[in-house]
């Protein structure tokens, strides 16, 4: 599942930036 949580996080930040 870290795949997902690293899928996830990535688009955060990009949502974020």
């Amino acid at each position: 599942m870290e795949e997902f949580f690293v899928l996830v996080c990535r688009i955060q930040v990009c949502a974020v930036v």
